[in-house]
Formats: structure tokens, sequence, C-alpha cells
């Protein structure tokens, strides 16, 4: 009981502290990052406490948390570089939340190198400023970063999260949530791009969700690309689930794998009967050239009794090839497909072009219509690049198919077929295309090429 009168005691000080001084005094609270000398995390002169977290006490004698972006310090960035390992209790990047106060806007990003290591054990948040007012939460992973007792990128402002190539977020504890339902009620947007890597939940970190479910406004945007691994291998005690597209959209461009040991991958929404009007379906978009997610778990187009499954959008997928089935659901190693049936195209879809179906463990689109190849890929890969430059050249004054190099259909490969090849180099590739050489060493890598195939005759 006495335990209780101080807890009370400490509560009506609290309170009475923030009415006198203002929203502000609760922000000492807060270890804040200030830039002050540089980005650098590990320059104590970067820090308002002069303390690089994690170390010190606030006043209620408790660890300081991180801030990344708060009123104070507002729109900086801070990196952790290659070959320093931190560790660190609760952070919030992206604006800052008082449990039972309010939100205090904040910009902020952070960066892990590659080579780097940041380890949080505490809740780690992202985007809990005042989305009104501009906060917006960043974070570049290339290194590795472990979120020992749950990651949350979601809030009250928006969020986005990139993993580079060789980058790895791992997530136990309390798990992953991508766009928290009870969070997402004012209609930010929280995205994440994975352009390789690896983001994992852990079996102790419960489920690896995406997306709300619930009003329209709210987008959960999740970009897996270049062999991207997911590996949702934690299990949500209530659900069973290991992963859920619940909403938002997951757009898989590329090879991506989606590992689901412990539970199944649902992808459907969390609604049973009719939707409502304000509650949106789970998207699976399919970007790119002849993209696929293959998954090495139990997967589930229904889920919960509900009949609201995910919705494929084409509108951003080039096939190389008409009317011919293509696998961009593969699910492996003896596990099931089910309720494969229920998934449909995004309405506005042309029916007449698309179909759509589920073969055993797999399901597969089919383009009816005519392919209108990318200008200058010359071997159909989806990428404009030495290849293609190499087949025209090689069939210089003599091709007269698409495939020999003759792009404008003129009957012949020459100089205007170069011209639209150049001038499209790099189409179809990552978001950095290769760069364009310079005219002159056109000219005369495409006069080498030349007399190449004419040595190469005589």
């Amino acid at each position: 009981m006495e335990t209780k009168r101080k807890y009370a005691s400490a509560l009506l000080i609290a309170a009475i502290g923030f009415v006198a001084a203002g929203a502000q005094a609760q922000l000492k609270q807060w270890n804040s990052f200030t830039q002050a000398v540089s980005d650098d995390w590990t320059d104590v002169g970067n820090w308002d406490k002069g303390i690089i977290p994690p170390g010190g006490t606030d006043t209620f004698g408790n660890a300081y948390d991180v801030a990344i972006g708060d009123p104070n310090f507002d729109g900086l960035s801070t990196t952790i570089y290659s070959g320093t390992n931190i560790d660190a209790n609760n952070i919030q990047v992206g604006g800052v939340w008082d449990f039972g106060y309010a939100h205090y806007s904040g910009s902020g990003t952070m960066t892990i190198e590659a080579g780097a290591s940041l380890t949080t054990y505490g809740i780690s948040r992202l985007g809990y400023g005042n989305g009104n007012d501009g906060t917006m939460a960043t974070m570049v992973v290339n290194g590795l970063y472990e979120a020992m007792s749950g990651l949350d990128i979601a809030g009250y402002s928006p969020a986005n999260v990139t993993i580079g190539t060789g980058g790895t977020i791992l997530v136990s504890g309390a798990g992953l949530n991508f766009g928290l339902p009870s969070y997402m009620n004012e209609g930010w947007s929280f995205e994440v791009y994975q352009e390789g890597g690896v983001f994992q939940v852990d079996e102790w970190g419960g489920g690896f969700y995406i997306g709300s479910g619930g009003s329209a406004a709210n987008t959960s945007y999740y970009r897996a690309a270049n062999g991207s691994l997911l590996k949702a291998h934690g299990v949500n005690g209530w659900t069973g689930f290991g992963f859920w597209l619940m909403g938002g959209t997951l757009d898989i461009a590329g090879g991506v794998t989606l590992e689901t040991p412990n539970g199944p991958a649902i992808f459907a929404n969390q609604t049973v009967g009719p939707l409502p009007a304000t509650t949106t379906v789970p998207v699976l978009k399919l970007s790119g050239t002849d993209p696929m997610l293959t998954i090495s778990g139990n997967a589930n187009f229904q889920g919960m009794g509900t009949s609201n499954a995910a919705q494929i959008d084409v509108s951003e997928l080039t096939l190389s090839s008409a009317d011919t089935w293509v696998t961009v659901v593969d699910v492996v190693g003896g596990k099931t497909l089910s309720n494969g049936n229920l998934a449909a195209f995004v309405a506005g879809t042309d029916g007449n072009d698309w179909q759509i179906q589920a073969v055993g463990n797999q399901l597969q689109v089919k383009f009816t219509g005519s392919v209108t190849p990318l200008m200058g890929d010359v071997n159909l890969s989806g990428l404009v690049d030495d290849d293609d430059l190499s087949l025209l050249l090689a069939n210089w004054n003599a091709g007269t198919t698409w495939g020999t190099g003759d792009l404008n259909t003129s009957g012949n490969v020459d100089d205007d077929d170069l011209s639209l090849l150049l001038a499209n180099w790099g189409a179809g590739g990552p978001p950095a295309p290769q760069a364009v050489p310079e005219p002159v060493t056109l000219g005369l890598l495409a006069i080498g090429g030349i007399g190449l195939v004419v040595r190469r005759k005589r």
C-alpha cells in the first residue's frame, strides 16, 4: 500500500510539474541529439544532456531514452559510422511521445552505416510526433539494427525506413508493427524500402504485420526488391500468424523470399464479411519484369474466416512475353497455398488483358494483350545494358528484327537504332542506373564494335 501511495504521489507531482512548467518540461526526460558538432552519434558534444547514450538518469531515476527529432532539435540527422557498435534504451525517431501527456513534433533521421550496429533494449518507435506539424521519421540501415523489445514503424506522423543491400533489421521481444491499427488514425504514410538485405522478426518476437486494414486514408507501403529476405520467424500468440498483410501494400520487385516457419503467411483483411466503406483490402503489388514471391511456409489468402483476400496490382508489371502463365507466388518446401482462388486483381484491371489462377501451391498471372518491349531492350531482359549494345553492334547493317537490334523496324540496324538504345540506357534498372558514356566514348565504342564485326566476317 505504501508503494502505491508513493507511486500515486509521484504521478501527482509529475502532473503538477507538467501544468506548471508547460509541455516542454517533459522533454527533459530525453537525451536529445543536437547535431551541435557533427552528425556523429559518438561525439558527446552532440547530446543535450552531455552524455553519449546509454548513460545517466532522468528526474525519476530512469535511464534516459534517446530522441532523434524533438521540437528543440528539429530536422537533424545522426550517423553511426562503420566500425561502431552502439547500445541504447528506448529510441524515438521523428518526434517524441510522453505517455499520458502529448506528442511533440520534430523530424529526425538516423543512419546505420555498413559495418556498424545499433542495439536497443526498449521498444523503439518511428513517427510519434504531431504529423500536422510536418514531422517525419527516417531510418537508413546499411549495417545491423537489433530491436530487442520490439519496433513500431507507425504512429502519429509519417515514417520511412530504407534497408540497403547489406543491411539487417532484427526484431525480437514485442515484435514488429508496421502501421499499427490503434495508432493509424490520422491518415499518415508509413513506408519501408527494402533494397536487399534481411528484415527478421525473431522466434519470440510476435508477428510480422504490414498495414492496419483500417481507414483508406492511411497508407502502409512495403517494397521488397533485389533478392530481399523477409524472415517472419515469430508467432503472435493471439492469431497464430507469423506474417500478416492485413492492409496497405506489399510491393514485390524482382525475386523476394518470405520465411514463415512457425506460423502461416496471411494475405487478407481482418474484417469478416462485407467491408465497411472506410476499410481497405490489402494489396500485393507486382512491379518490374517477372517478379516472384517465394514463401517457405504455409500461405493463406483468406484467414480468420474472411473472404477479403489480398488484391493483386499489376499496373507496374512488365512481362517479357504475352499469353504465358507466369508464377508470382510460389509456396515451397511441401507447404500449402490455401484459398488462392480468392485472390483477384485490383479494381480497374482490364479483364481482357489479365488473367489469374491458382495451380497447386502457385499463384500465376497471364497477360493476353500485346507486350510492348522496353525501348532499347534488344534481348528482352527488362534492362537496357551492355548486353543489348553488344547485340546491336554485332548485327550492325545486318539485323532486321528487334532481337538483332532493329529497334525502329526500318529493316536495318544503323545509327538511328543506336541512338534509341543510348537514349534509354539503364532503363528498367535500379533507382541509380549506370551512367551513359560520353558521346565521344560512345562513338569510339560503336566504331570499335563495327570494326570487330568486320574483322570477324573477314
